[in-house]
């Protein structure tokens, strides 16, 4: 049996990294890259988790619109050529499918890590699908889209973290990201005149990729709440 590759497709403040470790403990499920020199935790006898597990592979195009203008630019087959290497390393270093054991393997993928115009609307009268879409379906990569549907919690939590640490960086493992959320301390209050609009922002985003993924012949996708 061949092994079964995923993306789990999720923006931040939406927990990712929490749904990724939970996949991690299934068995035979891969959620991201294990970094060398780790090992697995045995928690109450009973689930394995990974530690050090690097779960965004892509994350260097997070800075596409900001730090490297250039990557927006970046063509389909060099973007899916490093998608592929990575969904390849992930699944060789969980030996997935080997040995017809079968399985899944893939890691978390940031909606703003994916180029804009490979994910443009097609224009009216043409039935082919956004061009990284019909990829992924002729890959037989599967989607599943995280959205965590309580969205004040949400757009509240994304502002706090703008609050509290100016320069939050993005993170790829749990130790990274709980090293830096300890410089949380400041008391945050939240703009009733601006938060609705913020609210309505978040949603109309993750609306717009719903569509997109439902509306794609032949693309293996899950919407997950």
């Amino acid at each position: 049996m061949p092994c079964a590759l995923f993306l789990l497709l999720s923006t931040q403040r939406s927990g990712s990294t929490w749904t990724c470790q939970l996949l991690n403990a299934q068995p035979g499920i891969t959620c991201g890259l294990q970094k060398n020199g780790t090992v697995s935790k045995m928690i109450g006898g009973t689930v394995s988790e990974r530690i050090g597990t690097v779960s965004e592979m892509m994350i260097q195009y997070s800075a596409m619109r900001t730090k490297d203008p250039a990557l927006r630019s970046v063509t389909l087959e060099s973007y899916t050529a490093h998608l592929e290497r990575a969904l390849v390393k992930v699944a060789e270093s969980s030996r997935c499918g080997i040995d017809g054991a079968g399985g899944a393997a893939g890691f978390k993928l940031m909606y703003d890590q994916i180029p804009d115009h490979l994910v443009e609307p097609v224009p009216r009268g043409r039935q082919e699908a956004a061009p990284l879409m019909k990829w992924l379906a002729e890959r037989r990569v599967s989607v599943v889209h995280l959205v965590r549907e309580a969205m004040i919690l949400r757009t509240a939590s994304g502002l706090q973290t703008e609050h509290d640490v100016p320069n939050f960086r993005m993170h790829t493992n749990n130790e990274s990201l709980a090293t830096e959320m300890a410089a949380r301390a400041k008391p945050m209050h939240l703009n009733a005149r601006t938060l609705p609009a913020s609210v309505r922002a978040v949603e109309a985003t993750d609306r717009a990729w719903q569509l997109l993924l439902m509306f794609s012949s032949g693309l293996r996708y899950l919407y997950l709440p």
